[in-house]
C-alpha cells in the first residue's frame, strides 16, 4: 500500500474505534467508505441535514432505492486529508444527532434480516 493509503485506512480505524465506543452502528468492510446506519431513510436524511446545517458536515445520505428499504445510511469517504480532529468533531457530532434522535422518541430499531452487517 502506498503511504497515502495506509494513513487513510489508518484514519478509517480510528474513526471505527470512535464510533464503536459511542455505540453508533456502522458497516464494517475494506473500504475507505464507511457506512454510519440511519435505517429508515427519514432519519438519514435528517442525520445529513441536521450535520450540514447545525455542525457544517456534509455527508450523503442513502436511502430507498438505492439501498434496501430499513438500511438507510451515512455515507462518509475518509481521506488521507481528514486529520483526528475531523474524526473527533464527526463522532461527536454524529452521537449528538443520533442520541437527540432517540430521545425525542424516534427509536432506531434494526432490522433483523440485517442485524448481523453491523457492528
Amino acid at each position: 500500500l502506498s503511504i497515502r493509503r495506509q494513513r487513510q485506512m489508518c484514519i478509517r480505524d480510528s474513526l471505527r474505534s470512535k464510533l464503536k465506543s459511542k455505540n453508533i452502528s456502522y458497516i464494517n468492510s475494506d473500504s475507505h467508505i464507511v457506512p454510519v446506519m440511519a435505517f429508515e431513510s427519514e432519519s438519514a436524511k435528517m442525520y445529513s441535514k441536521i450535520l450540514k446545517e447545525n455542525f457544517g458536515i456534509y455527508i450523503q445520505p442513502i436511502f430507498y432505492p438505492t439501498v434496501p428499504k430499513g438500511a438507510a445510511r451515512l455515507r462518509i469517504t475518509i481521506t488521507p486529508k481528514h486529520t483526528t480532529n475531523d474524526i473527533d468533531e464527526l463522532v461527536s457530532a454524529l452521537d449528538k444527532v443520533i442520541k437527540k434522535n432517540i430521545l425525542q422518541d424516534k427509536p432506531l430499531e434494526r432490522k433483523s434480516e440485517h442485524s448481523g452487517a453491523y457492528i
